[in-house]
């Protein structure tokens, strides 16, 4: 057997024994350890995926395939479900064949035994991973349940990777990165386990080390530590989207507004009164769930001028949902509630409350509730109508059903209660926008687990749908973006920092703006040439971020 040995602090080696080769022997050269490692390198279709051990992100002839035999992989989406993987032999590679459309990524670990080099026997265990498609999403990261992992960061043009143990950053750590001319280089993680930007396009490997002192036992030997190996291996496209990138430096600075009292993602907002308001989110590390994770607390702040956030009447804690404006009142339809307590498997409810808020008396009114659960929906009011849109219904343990119907209150007689209407689709992750009295529903993630560029618009005169133009950029700029109307046109903010209008033909997206790239937030207008971006989340963290954007014709 082999494993990695350190040298500094977090960085790795290689020695062998009589079981390898010589050719596995440890060489540092130009100042770059070299090692073996578990590797997983998706084809370019994403119809399967190979296993190797390797310094590289190439087949080492001189290494027994066999010895990857023991991988346990799985594959993840961006919602954090996971999809066993059988490893198979095709001649002397080892294979796992990919479920048809898989996006997100790959994980799993590859216990490799106990080490006795030293007069420390250590257990060594591999933890590789691999991105499916656009690698900067939630899918890239497993978050507490994995003792180490690598975790994709930023986006096209400033790529970073950050190391993590138990879902906190390791600072100072070494780490290696393969880079796409193959190249090596050797960097240290910053206080927030990130490494240095890098900007080229291709396919980047990574790996490192993360030791705990950890006695134990396997297959009959005894350990004094174990010694946990991440890779990653993800493919970047080239670019910041499209024309965006190319257009940066017309863009004005965005000028940063007082800070969210709480950071949050998969919250509401909207402007009313000349105030931008924000209620509850989730306000706990990504994938993490319980009734401590999300939030119901209620604030306002001038969109303009000075003043900080005012703290208004809450309600119930809830993500994944919006707020909606009419008459000066503010509507609120929706959510997701979680009912476990911290540490307890998820238990996820959505819920199908509706309340109306009045600033003038600080109270909420309850409304009739929607006739089923809903949340990662939206809302907006065309007209008198308050619309909801998309969404699921999560049911806990028994998992969740698709909103395939579009849901509208009278809001002159809310007594009347809800009308179901179709909608020609099924998504959620959403955001919906009202131009010249039109529902434009934008992006999206399927029941197909796949992130969605599509653009739908509901006419409430006829009652009709049409198909608007696709999203620009790669497919995550459809998953949770943020959108409104600034000066008679719609405006969506998307995950990779880039935003865009949609002219007035209605045919096409221009790019307008280059922000700070994130998901889940929430986009609100500040008169006819700029547009608030509020919260959302970005590396894995929520943001407390609160940014004006200059989208001026």
């Amino acid at each position: 057997m082999h494993a990695p040995m350190p040298f500094g602090r977090h960085i790795v080696r290689v020695i062998t024994s009589s079981v390898l080769p010589a050719a596995l022997v440890a060489l540092t050269v130009g100042g770059v350890a070299r090692a073996h490692f578990v590797f997983v390198l998706p084809d370019e279709e994403a119809s399967q995926a190979r296993v190797i051990l390797s310094e590289t992100l190439e087949l080492d002839e001189n290494v027994d395939p066999a010895l990857v035999d023991g991988v346990k992989l799985v594959t993840r989406d961006g919602a954090g479900d996971e999809g066993a993987l059988a490893l198979v032999r095709d001649g002397e590679t080892r294979l796992v064949k990919l479920p048809e459309k898989t996006r997100g990524a790959i994980h799993g670990t590859l216990t490799h035994g106990v080490m006795k080099h030293g007069p420390k026997p250590f257990l060594v265990v591999y933890h590789p991973k691999a991105c499916l498609g656009y690698p900067f999403g939630s899918a890239g990261r497993i978050g507490a349940e994995s003792p180490a992992e690598i975790v994709p960061a930023g986006h096209p043009a400033a790529v970073r990777f950050q190391l993590l143990a138990r879902g906190e950053p390791v600072a100072e750590a070494k780490m290696i990165v393969l880079l796409p001319d193959g190249k090596q280089q050797e960097v240290v993680t910053d206080a927030k386990g990130h490494t240095p930007v890098f900007d080229a396009a291709g396919r980047y490997g990574a790996w490192a080390r993360y030791v705990v002192a950890k006695p134990g036992e396997h297959s009959g030997e005894a350990y004094m530590e174990e010694r946990h190996y991440p890779t990653i291996v993800m493919d970047v496209p080239v670019g910041h989207s499209g024309a965006a990138k190319e257009t940066h430096a017309t863009f004005t600075k965005t000028e940063k507004l007082p800070s969210l009292p709480v950071a949050a993602s998969s919250l509401g907002a909207v402007a009313c009164d000349g105030h931008v308001y924000v209620y509850g989110g989730h306000i706990a590390p990504v994938h993490t769930y319980s009734t401590e994770a999300v939030s119901g607390r209620f604030f306002r702040r001038p969109l303009s001028g000075g003043g900080g956030w005012e703290e208004l009447a809450g309600g119930p804690a809830l993500q994944g949902m919006n707020l909606a404006t009419h008459g000066g009142k503010i509507y609120r339809v929706g959510g997701m509630d979680p009912r476990n307590k911290p540490g307890d498997p998820a238990e996820n409810f959505s819920v199908a409350s509706a309340a109306c808020y009045d600033p003038a008396a600080n109270t909420w009114t309850d409304l009739p509730a929607m006739p089923e659960p809903r949340s990662s929906h939206d809302v907006a009011v065309v007209g008198d109508t308050l619309y909801v849109v998309g969404g699921w219904t999560m049911l806990g343990h028994d998992g969740e059903d698709w909103c395939d119907t579009m849901l509208a209150l009278d809001l002159t007689n809310p007594a009347a209660g809800w009308k179901t209407l179709s909608q020609p689709f099924s998504r959620r992750a959403l955001i919906a926008a009202v131009d010249e009295g039109n529902l434009y529903v934008i992006g999206g993630f399927t029941e197909e687990e796949e992130a969605s560029r599509r653009v739908d618009i509901f006419d409430p005169v006829t009652g009709t749908w049409s198909k608007g133009p696709d999203l620009p950029g790669e497919p995550l700029n459809g998953f949770a973006p943020a959108a409104c109307t600034v000066g008679g046109l719609v405006h969506v903010s998307v995950a990779d920092g880039s935003v865009h209008r949609l002219t007035e033909t209605g045919r096409r997206w221009e790019p307008v703006a280059s922000v700070v790239p994130r998901i889940v937030h929430r986009a609100v207008s500040d008169g006819d040439d700029h547009l608030v971006l509020v919260g959302g989340a970005a590396n894995a963290e929520n943001l407390d971020l609160v940014e004006r954007v200059p989208v001026a014709k």
